[in-house]
């Protein structure tokens, strides 16, 4: 899918998320090679987190800085839509979008 110049997924995988560690919960709606929006039921305390990506078998951690989050209040579960920007990745992470974008 080619929107805002960039291509992107919409695949949907499991994730954690936290400052220190990921304990959070969440799921992804769409992720690129510069960033992923996810939804989550608890609001990220810190700017900066690391994402841990469950991704069928193997996990992805990535660094990544909050961007926006928008309250989505007709939901009662995964009550917020968080976009972030990738800070690090492995290089599994950008083979794995790149997997997703283009086939």
């Amino acid at each position: 899918m080619k929107e805002r110049g960039f291509m992107r997924s919409r695949k949907t995988l499991a994730l954690r998320f936290g400052s220190v560690s990921p304990t959070e919960t969440g799921e992804t709606l769409d992720l690129s090679h510069r960033g992923l929006c996810f939804r989550c039921n608890t609001l990220p305390q810190d700017p900066e987190m690391l994402v841990r990506m469950d991704t069928g078998g193997k996990q992805i951690d990535l660094i990544v800085r909050q961007r926006w989050i928008k309250e989505l209040e007709t939901a009662r579960y995964n009550r917020y839509k968080v976009g972030v920007e990738v800070i690090q990745a492995p290089k599994n992470y950008h083979l794995m979008v790149q997997k997703l974008v283009y086939h």
